[in-house]
């Protein structure tokens, strides 16, 4: 666990012109330190292995390689390193896979800047994190992968 009054972030996305709109976004929030950008997922290994961040903002989908595999490998490499993948995918089997991974969040790019503060100090703590817009779909998706019995009673409920 890190200490929370100072975060240091690593924002990884391919995108560049949203990737540095959230470190500005991040900028003015207090104890959120941004400590380096990727634009892919061996890249973002790298950096993590090199600055050590509290926390990497992690994209889903880029063109090296996705957010699933990268954060796989960094949770790997650097088990003390903790995870939020950010991302417009609200599918619950992509946000399973990320939490399989060992994401230990999981934020929705469409949500405030609010929400991805509290998912940040969440995650430092040493807290999982996942959006409130997706946790339904999330649970209900885990209770029919890990129960046979309640796999039968979620579908008829889903009919």
């Amino acid at each position: 666990m890190t200490n929370v009054d100072f975060i240091n972030l690593l924002l990884v996305d391919d995108q560049d012109v949203f990737r540095k709109g959230l470190k500005l976004g991040l900028a003015g929030l207090a104890g959120l330190v941004v400590v380096g950008e990727a634009a892919g997922g061996r890249e973002a290994l790298r950096k993590t292995l090199e600055l050590m961040p509290d926390v990497v903002i992690m994209d889903y989908e880029m063109p090296d390689g996705d957010g699933v595999e990268a954060t796989r490998q960094i949770k790997e490499l650097a088990p003390n390193t903790r995870v939020l993948m950010l991302s417009s995918h609200e599918d619950p089997a992509r946000i399973l896979a990320a939490l399989r991974a060992g994401a230990d969040g999981y934020c929705l790019k469409k949500g405030a800047m609010r929400g991805l503060y509290l998912a940040i100090r969440s995650v430092a703590m040493g807290a999982l994190w996942l959006d409130p817009a997706i946790a339904r779909s999330v649970m209900t998706e885990f209770a029919i992968a890990s129960s046979p019995a309640r796999t039968d009673a979620v579908k008829q409920v889903r009919a």
